[in-house]
């Protein structure tokens, strides 16, 4: 159920005792993840899967290494993906963060929408924020599920693909060994299934400083269609997607437009602003600027 959130204080409130609750369970391989969103209306989704991306997804990887060769020379499939992600790419990570100020930050954002009027003018109407709350196991990117997961975006899995012919590329890549492959294959490739139509959240190594700052984490989803579900093994296959908010608890944070600023303000207060979340230098002129921060020996 959704919950409205005018403080910073009745926001820490709430993680606090949403923390307290999950110290309970004693369950030591979960984590919680949090995601800000500056419109409570839109859904999750990956940007690849946004305006027909997913047909394109491989080619515009492959356009970017081609570009770039030595940026992206010896890294693994998720590590690649996270530079793409860092650098404006489209890809199908969703970013989220292990620090809930930081989500909270990203859901006070102004989001404006344009309206029509009776009388034919637009109008402008603020949109209020949303931070989505989970508490799920979490993993590492060399886990089988994760090397699967990271190595999806760079098939070009076309409309003659099967389940083996999947597995072949796979195997012929080192994602996975022989041992591992028949892993997946048993019970009509249970397991398989359970991998290719799932979302991981990921705690990867923090491979730049952005991902520091924000405490950064990230939800890969895979989203396999099977067309023959009782025989899976030899089925076809093809890239699909949906929206992840499933992923999230349905309990979720409103952050109402109206007190966006003034909880902005209190995050300032506690050193969380576009100065520290992002080094970027023209974060930190824009920081100054907005904010008359005095500069050092001015």
């Amino acid at each position: 159920m959704p919950k409205n959130i005018t403080s910073l204080k009745s926001f820490v409130e709430h993680i606090m005792k949403l923390r307290e609750d999950s110290l309970t369970q004693g369950v030591s391989s979960y984590q919680w993840f949090f995601r800000g969103q500056e419109n409570s209306e839109w859904a999750i989704y990956p940007n690849i899967f946004r305006n027909d991306g997913l047909a394109k997804e491989n080619h515009i990887i492959q356009g970017a290494l081609r570009q770039n060769p030595f940026e992206f020379q010896s890294k693994e499939d998720f590590e690649i993906l996270t530079k793409l992600q860092h650098y404006g790419l489209g890809t199908r990570l969703i970013d989220v963060t292990l620090n809930p100020l930081v989500a909270l930050y990203f859901a006070t954002e102004k989001s404006v929408e344009y309206k029509e009027n009776k009388n034919g003018q637009y109008s402008q109407e603020e949109k209020d924020g949303m931070v989505f709350v989970q508490y799920a196991p979490w993993h590492s990117t060399d886990e089988l599920c994760i090397r699967i997961a990271s190595t999806i975006p760079f098939l070009e899995i076309d409309a003659t693909w099967t389940t083996n012919v999947l597995l072949k590329k796979l195997r012929s890549a080192r994602v996975i060994s022989d041992d591992e492959e028949q892993l997946l294959k048993k019970d009509n490739c249970k397991l398989l299934i359970e991998y290719l139509q799932d979302s991981f959240f990921v705690i990867s190594s923090h491979s730049n400083e952005r991902l520091i700052r924000q405490s950064g984490a990230f939800v890969i989803p895979t989203f396999i269609n099977f067309a023959d579900k009782h025989n899976v093994c030899q089925s076809l296959i093809a890239k699909s997607y949906k929206s992840i908010n499933e992923k999230f608890s349905t309990e979720t944070l409103v952050i109402p437009a109206k007190n966006k600023q003034a909880i902005r303000e209190e995050l300032d207060f506690f050193n969380i602003n576009e100065a520290t979340l992002f080094p970027e230098l023209e974060h930190q002129m824009t920081y100054i600027k907005q904010r008359n921060v005095p500069v050092s020996g001015a």
